[in-house]
């Protein structure tokens, strides 16, 4: 979501302005946290995905097609 903020999504920020909203984040830098409570207000919960699946695993991904899944895919998905 921070793209569209940045873009001047006026409709998505809107959105978070009146429906709880939870950042996902994919790193500890928090961009979509930071944007959203810049441009939209307080939210209600944040989630940075390198804390899950380690920063070793969220630094090194790439768009997956789902039949190319592979085992350690399947194993971040779970946690």
């Amino acid at each position: 979501m921070p793209a569209l903020y940045l873009a001047g999504g006026e409709e998505e920020r809107n959105f978070a302005k009146v429906f709880p909203t939870i950042a996902v984040d994919g790193c500890d830098k928090l961009c979509a946290k930071r944007s959203t409570e810049k441009y939209s207000g307080k939210i209600n919960g944040s989630i940075d995905v390198s804390k899950i699946i380690g920063k070793e695993n969220a630094l090194n991904t790439k768009t997956v097609r789902i039949k190319d899944l592979t085992e350690e895919h399947i194993q971040m998905v779970e946690k």
